[in-house]
């Protein structure tokens, strides 16, 4: 490969007014038969975002903002520190300023594992790191910025619009990421975990949730958040990777491809849907997705220059990736098949010659993933647990079966599978499919160029590797496919671009993805609003505990009220079990929670005890002082059968209900209801409001257990027992105990 070939242009196989012709019918069968339009709005019609709020400064909020984003930063900055060291330790490259930055946050998120791993969870401990790791940055990076001129490109006036457009798509997704974290899995595990590590000062294997043995290197900086000052550093900081995995392919790019090749390339990446939606929440996807672009533009970097450190860095970065999801096997399962086949077939290496020269990649990458993988098949005999868990290893999940099912598996179909692309961005295909127009309007461009860049090639056979990896194992899944849409921004920019079509052909296909990405911010901002109203927030003067406790399409049966109560009223030493709740992120005291498909602290108790005393001394035994109750929580998550209690266990538990648990606080949350402009059902509709919270069953309940002494006490009155209610359980779950239920219910009449 030829180190730049900027002015190369593509030549078409059929004649230009072919295309144009066919391009108008693709567009018409597109937009206009499939009615895509009534599923992604057109660009410039409302979306809510900024609408129904009043600008009010607060300097509370703007502290507790700009801190956040401050320490998001300084994090970051640290991270480069620790890669511009390494890289002078091992003598690798310090030209690229981004991959020391990369480098770094993987370096930096090794170390912290390893701190929380001896029990060095505490803000002194990382406050320090950070500062070691400001010092060698500030020190190292003044030289590197100067010589790379990052920030001093020159644009033509096409180019400035692509870059303005790629400015607001990174203020909207700031704007959600400024917003405290309502999404499920961030409250549940990703940062709800941490927090429970935070509390213990240590990284420890939770039985009751089996995250706890994930692979977790990207939420170790999100720990490094959580500890030195909030969710929304954490959040700052995935959105912040979006950013970084721009200036990646910008830093690559340049060097073998124009301004436009390489804006449009990361204008088409950053504004799909699906990744602004994560850019606003503490998902992992953009932090694999730096991780994964690098191994993928190192490895190009190797075949291009074959200087074998290349090589090696690609495997350190496949290897950071690794350490974070299980799912990253199918970027780096598919960049391994792509080398053997360029150097076996491409190349014509001979096999022991290509096999040597892959152990360069092959090493590091297993080298740094394994201490995730290690400390998995020490604890429990399966190195991928709980993948197989129920034929590997010596812990076994409670559900029987595939726990990983959602999403499910398209219904097969030659349409589903052969064309899934339709389907997808129709929304037709799978949950969350928010790829946007882009990759199907312009995918007949694909195929109509010949003398195709040798580099695109291989980046060609990297996608399809991904792609067939993905339709199995990602199911169709969108999330899962972040990681490589870098790579197929890189394609789609190169064919839209680097094309020989005359101008007025080129001006229509701007025009018409300049249309599409507007449309795909336009999409992306409706679904901030309806699941974040951010502005609400961002720029009032409204509280955390207010924003926290009102529930929302995506922020379903909020329990911060109760926690927030928890945090200020109840002594350091409390211990809280959360029951029919799993989300335990905003507890400042700690807690025991479960997943929805694993063991319940509560029920596995009760299956040592025979009396409602014995369970009182287990409960003593883990110190646990309070039970928090969350009813509609409980009743959302009735299929999942998490109060999965037989007979006997069910009468201990009343029994115990009665003579141990008094009822201290209740709260209840605020709706809002965003697409209907209803931001306050308290304020806005009192007369529904008033008939909604006089019903008992919408209410979250903190209890206490009370001390022995107290429970002989014949005065104690007991509280309503929400457990008797059917609502509470799966169908199978109640035709077990309803007997006992209607016993209970005779009794106590």
């Amino acid at each position: 490969m030829k180190a730049k070939q900027k002015n190369n242009n593509l030549k078409s196989r059929v004649s230009f007014w072919v295309i144009f012709l066919g391009f108008m019918i693709w567009v018409y069968l597109i937009f206009i038969k499939s009615r895509y339009f009534n599923y992604m709005p057109l660009p410039f019609t409302t979306t809510g975002l900024l609408k129904n709020f009043i600008f009010l400064f607060d300097f509370n909020k703007f502290k507790l903002l700009f801190g956040s984003l401050l320490v998001a930063f300084l994090i970051i900055l640290s991270c480069l520190g620790y890669g511009i060291f390494v890289c002078k330790l091992f003598r690798l490259l310090n030209k690229k300023l981004i991959l020391n930055l990369i480098l770094g946050c993987g370096v930096f998120a090794l170390i912290i594992f390893m701190c929380g791993l001896v029990g060095l969870i505490y803000k002194f401990t990382f406050l320090l790191l950070v500062i070691i790791g400001l010092i060698i940055a500030i020190i190292h990076t003044h030289k590197i910025f100067i010589k790379e001129k990052i920030f001093f490109p020159k644009f033509n006036f096409f180019e400035i619009i692509l870059f303005f457009i790629f400015l607001c798509a990174v203020f909207i997704n700031l704007l959600g990421a400024l917003t405290p974290e309502t999404f499920f899995d961030s409250q549940f595990y990703l940062l709800g975990l941490l927090n429970q590590w935070k509390l213990q000062h240590k990284i420890t294997f939770n039985p009751y949730i089996f995250s706890s043995l994930y692979p977790f290197n990207i939420n170790m900086l999100y720990l490094v958040g959580l500890e030195l000052n909030n969710d929304i550093t954490a959040k700052l900081m995935h959105w912040s990777f979006g950013i970084i995995s721009c200036l990646l392919l910008y830093a690559f790019l340049k060097q073998y491809f124009s301004n436009t090749t390489v804006l449009l390339s990361i204008i088409i990446f950053y504004t799909v849907p699906t990744v602004m939606a994560v850019s606003w929440k503490t998902a992992i996807e953009l932090g694999i997705t730096m991780f994964d672009t690098a191994m993928v533009l190192c490895m190009l970097e190797y075949f291009i220059k074959k200087e074998k450190f290349w090589l090696v860095l690609s495997g350190v970065f496949g290897g950071f990736a690794l350490g974070s999801k299980y799912l990253s096997l199918l970027e780096c399962f598919s960049i391994c098949i792509v080398f053997f086949i360029f150097k076996l077939i491409l190349e014509k290496d001979r096999f022991f010659i290509t096999l040597k020269t892959f152990l360069y990649f092959l090493f590091p990458l297993v080298l740094i993933a394994s201490p995730w993988y290690l400390r998995n098949l020490i604890l429990t005999g399966n190195p991928i647990f709980p993948f197989f868990a129920h034929k590997i290893g010596l812990i076994k999940p409670r559900i029987i079966g595939n726990i990983f099912a959602d999403p499910p598996h398209p219904e097969f179909s030659f349409k589903n599978y052969f064309l899934f692309l339709w389907p997808l961005t129709l929304g037709q295909l799978q949950q969350e499919s928010y790829p946007g127009g882009v990759f199907l309007t312009f995918f007949p461009l694909l195929f109509i160029f010949k003398n195709i860049d040798k580099k695109i090639k291989f980046l060609s056979m990297y996608v399809l590797m991904c792609l067939l990896l993905w339709i199995p194992l990602g199911r169709f899944y969108l999330r899962y496919f972040i990681p490589v849409l870098p790579v197929v921004g890189i394609l789609y920019g190169y064919f839209i671009s680097e094309n020989n079509f005359p101008k007025m052909l080129k001006n229509i296909i701007y025009l018409s993805l300049l249309f599409i990405v507007i449309s795909n911010m336009n999409f992306a901002m409706r679904i901030l609003h309806v699941t974040q109203t951010p502005s609400q927030f961002v720029f009032t003067d409204m509280s955390i505990k207010e924003y926290l406790s009102t529930q929302r399409p995506s922020y379903p049966c909020p329990y911060y009220q109760v926690a927030d109560w928890i945090n200020k009223n109840l002594s350091k030493d409390s211990t809280i079990l959360l029951l029919g709740e799993t989300r335990g992120l905003f507890f400042k005291r700690k807690f025991f929670t479960h997943g929805v498909l694993e063991y319940s602290p509560l029920l596995e108790m009760l299956k040592k005890i025979k009396t409602p005393e014995e369970l009182y001394e287990e409960f003593k035994k883990k110190n646990i002082t309070h039970i928090l109750l969350n009813v509609p929580e409980a009743k959302r998550l009735a299929g999942y059968d998490n109060f999965y209690f037989e007979q006997e266990e069910f009468k201990i538990w009343c029994k115990f209900w009665n003579k141990y648990i008094k009822e201290i606080y209740r709260d209840i949350a605020d709706i809002a209801l965003p697409e209907r402009g209803i931001y306050s059902m308290k304020k806005q509709l009192p007369q529904w409001w008033q008939q909604y919270s006089s019903d008992p069953a919408n209410y979250v309940y903190l209890y206490e257990i009370i001390p022995k002494d107290q429970a002989e006490n014949k005065k104690h009155k007991p509280p309503y027992n929400f457990f008797l209610h059917k609502e509470l359980y799966s169908q199978e779950r109640w035709e077990k105990i309803k007997n006992v239920v209607e016993e209970i219910i005779k009794d106590n009449n």
